[in-house]
């Protein structure tokens, strides 16, 4: 007996006249029912559940129509924007997918998608002057979207995958001097918001973290730290850190305990003499108690750097100063790895820890004392030496220099 079909997955047929398979989908919202046909039965199969997905995600109800405009469309309201994904992250693949991919990729049919638009997509995004990032960017957010078709079973394959994207060096982060970082710190108590700059030279904590420290997680009787929260750089909400890696103890210097009081002691000030205060618990807040802006404090160390006479860099150059300073002071990678809060090590070793002129003099003066020792060891003697025989006499060795 044939199997029975269910509702809702079309009717499969065989016209003779054209010796092809041919099936229906079940009609649309407009009484409309798309046409499919392939050679085999298994084929035709497969091209009916493939529209019916697209039905399903509201692509176009015309049979192989849909095209990858329709289906980044579709990614975005399915998985980006419900998905547990930092703010930040949603908003960079909606843009990237908005100006880059539905420009360049948009009208091609997603079933029709190859390899070589792909190419052509990033060999034209970079003739046209789009930054190497940009474009290793709109790659992988391609990527991304194509795997999800996959698994939704609208393509058979990533085409994305298959394309090598262009090559990108990450700007070299160049931690500060003990001079810079003496100015900076110097020049950051004279700022309301300077206490953030302490912290981060201190910790080494991203700009997030420290934003949405709370005082209940800072013992300042034992100078410690307990890092759980961080603040949503697109929202003023705070959240839990993304790993467990993330989550961690940072000790605290003597002097940033007494900054972080005195912060305290003026922060209890204005919230006496606020009219109103929402109380978070943050330690850096607005005079009314409000989370601070990632731009604000990003205008406040522009200001810290040039009063104190040092070329601007981000203030994340702050953090690879930490990790720089660890490996300076002989921590161990591994406890390095913890108090920065990377999930790999390598990320510790071959991003956050810079060889600075300390480190370069303490090995040259390493090696020196090495060789000196070998040196006054080897001093008198000769590892090895035998004593040469005696010379033949005079007769030979005209006779060998002749020969």
């Amino acid at each position: 007996m044939a199997k029975r079909r269910t509702d809702g997955d079309g009717s499969i047929t065989w016209d003779a006249s054209v010796q092809l398979w041919v099936g229906r989908l079940p009609r649309d919202e407009r009484g409309r029912r798309a046409k499919v046909s392939a050679r085999t039965k298994a084929e035709l199969r497969a091209k009916l559940q493939q529209r019916l997905r697209e039905r399903e995600l509201g692509l176009s109800t015309d049979a192989g129509r849909a095209t990858v405009q329709q289906f980044l469309d579709a990614w975005i309201r399915e998985i980006v924007e419900p998905g547990d994904l930092a703010s930040k992250t949603k908003q960079g693949y909606e843009l990237t997918v908005r100006r880059h991919l539905v420009p360049g990729l948009g009208r091609i049919k997603l079933a029709k998608l190859t390899p070589m638009h792909v190419q052509r997509f990033i060999n034209d995004e970079l003739a046209a002057g789009k930054g190497r990032r940009t474009v290793q960017l709109s790659h992988a957010v391609l990527r991304i979207a194509l795997g999800q078709a996959v698994m939704w079973g609208l393509v058979p394959r990533n085409v994305a995958q298959l394309v090598r994207g262009p090559s990108y060096r990450p700007t070299e982060r160049r931690p500060f001097t003990h001079a810079e970082q003496a100015a900076i710190l110097d020049a950051a108590r004279d700022e309301d918001l300077g206490v953030a700059i302490f912290l981060v030279h201190a910790t080494g904590m991203r700009l997030s973290e420290v934003l949405g420290q709370r005082w209940s997680d800072v013992d300042l009787d034992a100078g410690l730290l307990c890092l759980r929260h961080q603040l949503d750089p697109l929202s003023p909400v705070l959240k839990d850190v993304k790993t467990e890696s993330g989550r961690r103890w940072l000790p605290l210097p003597p002097i940033t305990v007494a900054i972080l009081r005195e912060h305290l002691q003026r922060q209890s000030e204005q919230r006496a003499q606020a009219a109103v205060w929402d109380d978070n618990d943050l330690i850096l807040t607005t005079r009314n108690g409000r989370p601070i802006n990632q731009r604000n404090l990003s205008r406040v160390w522009r200001r810290v750097t040039e009063r104190a006479g040092v070329e601007h860099r981000g203030i994340h150059h702050l953090r690879h100063t930490y990790g720089t300073t660890l490996a300076e002071s002989g921590v161990h990678e591994r406890v390095a790895q913890q108090l920065l809060g990377h999930a790999d090590s390598r990320t510790t070793r071959e991003i956050y820890t810079h060889v600075s002129e300390r480190m370069m003099d303490q090995a040259v003066q390493a090696i020196s004392d090495a060789v000196d020792r070998v040196v006054g060891d080897a001093s008198g003697s000769r590892i090895g030496s035998r004593d040469r025989p005696p010379p033949r006499d005079g007769g030979d060795d005209e006779d060998a220099a002749g020969r």
